[in-house]
């Protein structure tokens, strides 16, 4: 197989994958959202919307127009971890927070 077909159907494939893993999440976010609704007694709505401005940070968007496989939000900049933090992944493994 030449090397930019092999490349073209490889980004096909992992952009099908993430189209499929962001249907997962989308289906699933309001169903968890409604069972923490009931569990801290919060509207609905304010609990979705931590989880739906964090999806970007766990599923790659893909750009139908080129073909590419990108965040369809930018991630804001990050504040600089205080001393004696340790830094994590970025984007990754974020607490979500629902109360302000």
């Amino acid at each position: 197989m030449r090397p930019k077909l092999a490349a073209h159907l490889r980004a096909r494939e992992n952009a099908e994958r993430e189209l499929k893993r962001r249907g997962l999440f989308e289906r699933y976010i309001p169903e968890v959202a409604a069972a923490i609704s009931a569990i801290l007694g919060v509207p609905k709505e304010k609990v979705e919307k931590p989880f739906f401005k964090a999806l970007p940070n766990f599923v790659r968007y893909a750009d139908e127009a080129n073909g590419r496989v990108e965040p369809a939000v930018p991630s804001p900049p990050r504040e600089p971890a205080a001393p004696g933090k340790a830094k994590g992944k970025k984007g990754r493994g974020e607490q979500l927070t629902l109360v302000e």
